[in-house]
């Protein structure tokens, strides 16, 4: 998206795609609970900020996999070590901590805030600004599409 639109636009595309995933999952009673929603639209803005810094800044998606999967280990299991109840580093009601929890959602938020206030004021290497289309192609395919084998046309029938 970042090749066509600017940094918040795509952000707010992907904030929309990841919580329509997780409010349907929710709505289900599949994941979380309906009270949280509030709460946990308010992280995910906050987290979508911060790993598309991640992204964008590491040309790679990688950085954002580990920090997605680095947020369940911790906040979805109130900071527990073994996932246990008597293990948990903060006790207190699911309105206020875990994954739909306030606490989660204002840290996550003053995170995703600061990093995209960092983004928006810090230049990258190559120039590129997040206030405009980056038009970039990531390395990876830029090398496949250039060594690309060419497919020969079959020639004519005569």
């Amino acid at each position: 998206m970042r090749r066509r639109l600017t940094f918040l636009a795509s952000t707010a595309i992907m904030t929309v795609v990841w919580w329509i995933y997780h409010a349907g999952l929710t709505f289900a009673g599949w994941y979380g609970f309906i009270g949280g929603i509030p709460a946990f639209t308010v992280g995910l803005v906050g987290f979508v900020l911060f790993v598309g810094v991640l992204t964008e800044r590491s040309r790679s998606i990688w950085p954002s996999v580990l920090a997605h999967g680095s947020w369940n280990a911790l906040v979805a299991t109130y900071f527990s070590s073994s996932g246990s109840v008597e293990d948990r580093a903060f006790t207190g009601s699911r309105y206020l901590l875990g994954e739909f929890g306030w606490l989660g959602a204002a840290g996550m938020l003053i995170l995703g805030v600061g990093f995209v206030w960092w983004h928006f004021r810090t230049p990258t290497k190559d120039g590129l600004t997040p206030k405009e289309p980056t038009g970039y192609e990531s390395p990876l395919m830029w090398l496949w599409f250039r060594n690309a084998p060419k497919l020969k046309t079959p020639a004519p029938a005569t």
